[in-house]
């Protein structure tokens, strides 16, 4: 019986009926659950709306129940309305929230999405895996995207340039205090200016959506009008599946759109423990990556633990039948959660010495959306380039235009690339294999006629990247940047551990903040020293490269160790560089998994650089100079770190 809610609070009531509900899961009595869940939700129409948290809540609860009794059809249309109300929220949220408003709405708002995944792979259901394509196309990468084009949009309205410099110049004071140690910052300013950044994003996207939608819905029907015989776009899932007892578990799936097909199919991939126990036993320097992808079934096998034909079996394997039965040869591929760190191209096939990139070309993509925006990757050689490399990490030249030639200082042999770890007698190490690199990459392009600008030594800072991306008449259509990144993950060691005791980028709780790249000086405040307000500290975390504008980029080269990983966050995608070029307008990038050597880094690039100046797609080159680096270095971790990303 529906309870009186006359002398109760609606909201009180539905979440005493809702929390009940809860616990009487948690006692695993389904039946009961659902009685008072359906209360719940009852008194939630009626009165309160299917727009509150508190519907949301009780529909999660109750679609949970539904699939553990076995009703799939109520499973499968609450699952639904929640996704699509959802998504009506968060359209209207961004045309008032501000980035990180919307970015923390999303998060709140995307397990609608996950519940119709969940119902999929329970039942079997056919006719879902179409919605749930949808939704990926919108759910995946929602507050990146929006953020994008409502930059992208800010071009011709005087008043909304205005804000964003002023939202830009907030950033950069912003930048300044998350990089001071923590006991040099002053006081309630960083919240101070987190509100000001927060109130001038919000007056942007206002602005912005009032005249132009930021963000224009795409269907699962325009990306198959994009596919060609021969392709296939696959969105990866990630969903949580429910069971009577034990508890609950999370699973990868892939959705397969192929072209001239009706529908979606929907292919179960994994548990997400597997996987990150796979990966976890891994780890993540050079040795133990390439440990990743080595097979047994091949020449690979070093008396070295192999790994690949685990994870061939666990990501792929469920795929692989299927699209050879159907005659695909190119995938366009969009990971989420722990697939960003996956390199594709590298899993071993069954049979000796093959990998994936010997059976398909892959595409790896943010969103498969972009296939519906256009975009066919037939980039050609840009009329101009900026190129970073032998950057001196003591010296800093600060602002100036000359560009120079560093000269090799004796005594420093060509060392490696690795992530630095944080403490005060710890610094960049310098890289004369980065010098070399760039030298190759201007004379390639040179010979083009592309106009190259080289930035070297002293003169490869901060002050000089953000200058060059602040030029609208010169801005750079290539921008290759080769030196020492860094990326640290959020974990206890980082805030009084020993590799985070004195260094302020440590200490971080902002994820763009504890990724970067280290330019010109950077040595001075990675050892502690203090930076005048009126330079540089030659640090570029992937914050400050987020409010650069890099529109009409065709492609970033982050030639540098561990580029494209980050933090993890859902349907987001990953919180590292990637995003902040993402966000600056880059279209392509060009990332690496892991550290790799000087040598074999300034290898691939040169393949790469000579294959595009011929005339192949970015794709094509890409492919062609992996496929001479594991000619030349059979091992996969010195040719499979890098992936390209749209």
């Amino acid at each position: 019986m529906l309870a009186d809610p006359s002398n109760l609070n609606k909201n009180q009531l539905v979440l005493i009926l809702s929390n009940g509900g809860q616990l009487h899961v948690n006692m695993g009595d389904y039946e009961a659950a659902a009685v008072l869940l359906d209360s719940a939700m009852a008194i939630s129409t009626q009165y309160l709306g299917t727009g509150q948290s508190a519907y949301a809540y009780t529909t999660t609860l109750r679609t949970r129940t539904a699939i553990v009794q076995g009703d799939f059809e109520l499973a499968a249309n609450l699952s639904r309305s929640l996704a699509k109300e959802q998504q009506k929220q968060l359209m209207r949220a961004s045309g008032h929230l501000s980035a990180a408003e919307l970015e923390l709405y999303a998060v709140k708002l995307s397990y609608g999405e996950a519940l119709v995944n969940a119902v999929i792979y329970a039942s079997g259901n056919a006719t879902l895996p179409a919605d749930a394509y949808d939704d990926a196309l919108f759910f995946k990468g929602l507050s990146l995207q929006t953020a994008a084009a409502q930059r992208a949009l800010h071009q011709g309205d005087t008043l909304v340039q205005r804000l964003e410099a002023s939202r830009k110049q907030y950033c950069q004071m912003l930048a300044r205090q998350y990089a001071l140690p923590i006991p040099d910052r002053k006081a309630g300013h960083i919240q101070e200016l987190e509100e000001q950044v927060n109130a001038l994003e919000k007056a942007l996207s206002t602005r912005v959506t009032a005249y132009a939608p930021a963000r224009q819905p795409v269907t699962r029907q325009q990306v198959q009008r994009a596919l060609r015989k021969g392709d296939a776009a696959i969105e990866i899932v990630r969903f949580p599946a429910y069971y009577k007892q034990g508890p609950i578990l999370y699973q990868y799936a892939a959705l397969v759109l192929l072209h001239q097909m009706e529908g979606v199919l929907f292919i179960p991939l994994c548990d997400e423990r597997r996987l990150a126990a796979l990966l976890t036993e891994s780890g993540t320097d050079i040795q133990t990556a390439g440990n990743l992808y080595a097979s047994r079934s091949g020449e690979l096998l070093d008396k070295r633990p192999a790994y690949g034909d685990a994870l061939y079996k666990l990501l792929w394997d469920p795929l692989d039948s299927l699209l050879q039965e159907r005659g695909v040869k190119q995938v366009y591929l969009s990971p989420t959660g722990l697939l960003h760190q996956i390199a594709f191209r590298a899993l071993p096939l069954p049979g000796k010495n093959r990998v994936l990139a010997d059976r398909y070309a892959i595409r790896q993509l943010s969103s498969t959306r972009v296939l519906a925006e256009g975009r066919d990757g037939r980039t050609g050689v840009p009329a101009r380039a900026v190129v970073f490399g032998g950057v001196d990490y003591e010296h800093s030249s600060g602002f100036g235009q000359a560009i120079g030639y560093y000269t090799e200082m004796p005594g420093n042999p060509p060392l490696q690339r690795h992530v630095v770890a944080y403490g005060p007698d710890q610094q960049f190490s310098y890289l004369p294999g980065t010098l070399q690199e760039a030298r190759n990459l201007e004379h390639i392009l040179a010979a083009k006629g592309v106009q190259v600008r080289l930035f070297t030594g002293e003169q490869a800072g901060e002050e000089q990247l953000k200058a060059v991306c602040a030029q609208s008449e010169n801005r750079p259509q290539l921008l290759h940047i080769a030196t020492n990144g860094f990326h640290f993950e959020v974990d206890s060691t980082l805030y009084g551990g020993e590799a985070g005791l004195d260094n302020p980028f440590a200490q971080q709780t902002h994820p763009l903040m504890r990724s970067g790249l280290a330019l010109a000086g950077a040595n001075r405040v990675w050892s502690g020293e203090a930076i005048s307000e009126d330079r540089e500290d030659g640090i570029a975390t992937a914050f400050e490269i987020s409010q650069l504008d890099l529109t009409g980029t065709q492609l970033a080269v982050l030639s540098a160790c561990g580029t494209g990983r980050g933090d993890i966050k859902g349907a987001e995608g990953v919180y590292g560089l990637q995003r902040g070029f993402k966000l600056a307008g880059a279209r392509y990038l060009m990332l690496s998994l892991w550290a790799v050597p000087d040598r074999e880094t300034a290898v691939f690039m040169q393949y790469f650089y000579r294959q595009w100046a011929k005339g192949n797609t970015l794709s094509d080159a890409f492919d062609q100079a992996q496929k001479k680096m594991r000619k030349r270095f059979k091992e996969p971790e010195y040719w499979a770190a890098w992936m390209l990303l749209e």
